[in-house]
């Protein structure tokens, strides 16, 4: 009887392909989670960054500024627009929602967020921005009407 000292190749390439197999669903899992989070991190500054250029606009231009909300059980898009009094004009492009953030308003979703021309939030409201594993929120306050992220 011989006595066998190693792992013969088809031993080795099988071991090889089963680790191949869990370390790219492990990668794969960690990844989407992480591109959610980033995602809820990034749409959360973005929204942040468009309600102070509203702010900035309303009080430059003497004119209200408002987010026009897309929603369906949650909002998929906003739009910055300038009221024009009788009308309304959009003054930014449509920012899409990525589809692992989920973006919800409160008070009611009925409510648009505007701010005044003196640059003050017409009532205060907060953004619920939410990934995978990672909630934000966005609140304006009225007295001021600035933006400010939050984790939670």
């Amino acid at each position: 009887m011989s006595q066998r000292r190693g792992l013969s190749l088809l031993e080795l390439l099988a071991s090889t392909a089963v680790l191949g197999v869990i370390a790219g669903t492990a990668f794969a899992i960690m990844r989407l989670d992480s591109l959610g989070n980033h995602g809820a991190m990034t749409v959360a500054r973005t929204l942040a960054n468009d309600l102070e250029l509203a702010r900035y606009r309303s009080i430059n231009t003497g004119d209200d500024h408002f987010l026009l909300l897309t929603s369906s059980s949650s909002i998929v898009a906003y739009t910055l627009h300038r009221d024009t009094g009788g009308s309304s004009i959009a003054e930014d492009v449509t920012r899409e929602i990525p589809g692992q953030v989920t973006v919800t308003i409160s008070p009611a979703a009925g409510q648009t967020p505007s701010l005044t021309f003196e640059g003050l939030a017409a009532s205060s409201f907060t953004f619920t921005v939410a990934g995978p594993q990672r909630t934000l929120e966005v609140t304006v306050t009225a007295a001021t009407g600035r933006a400010v992220v939050t984790k939670m």
